[in-house]
């Protein structure tokens, strides 16, 4: 039981790290070819994943943020009741 969280953990970090690593490489190099070449014109497709990968990563802290204060909640006796 316990090599299965392990392993579940293992590959969920591998997996946003990978994707992390790419989406950054991505941001970089359309920010990098702005800087450096104002004048090129950037791939419009380039220039949409940017954004949707920005709100991707906000979309998906906020979700983690609001499962983890159910956690806590929950780690704590649940919700508060009126006496």
């Amino acid at each position: 039981m316990r090599e299965d969280k392990f392993l579940m953990r293992f590959l969920i970090i591998s997996g946003v790290i990978v994707s992390s690593i790419i989406s950054v490489a991505i941001i970089v190099t359309v920010a990098y070819i702005t800087i450096v070449t104002p004048e090129a014109e950037i791939p419009e497709v380039l220039t949409n994943w940017g954004g949707l990968i920005i709100g991707f990563y906000f979309g998906s802290f906020l979700s983690l943020v609001k499962d983890w204060l159910k956690l806590s909640e929950s780690a704590e006796g649940g919700e508060n009741k009126p006496k």
